[in-house]
C-alpha cells in the first residue's frame, strides 16, 4: 500500500514533466515554424536544453532572451535555456 502511494508521486511528476514539454515544445515550434519533438527537449532543475541542428541552436543562442521570455510565460519555473 505505501509502495504505491510513493510510485503515484513519481507518476505525478512524470506527467507534469510531460505537459512541461509538450508546452515547451509548442512555443518553440511556433516560433520556428518548424516541428519540435518531447526527445529534442530535455529538462533538469528548471534549465531547458534543446537537441536542434547547429542552425538552430546557433539561433536559440542569439535569440536566447526572447525565447526564454517566452517559454516563462508558460512555465515559470524555467530559469535557462541552452
Amino acid at each position: 500500500m505505501h509502495i504505491s502511494k510513493n510510485l503515484e508521486k513519481f507518476i505525478d511528476l512524470g506527467k507534469e514533466e510531460n505537459l512541461l514539454k509538450d508546452k515547451i515544445v509548442l512555443v518553440l515550434s511556433n516560433y520556428y515554424k518548424t516541428s519540435f519533438s518531447k526527445s529534442d527537449v530535455f529538462l533538469k532543475e528548471g534549465v531547458v536544453k534543446i537537441k536542434a541542428s547547429p542552425l538552430i541552436k546557433n539561433d536559440i543562442f542569439i535569440k536566447k532572451k526572447e525565447i526564454l521570455n517566452l517559454i516563462k510565460e508558460i512555465a515559470p519555473n524555467i530559469t535557462n535555456l541552452v
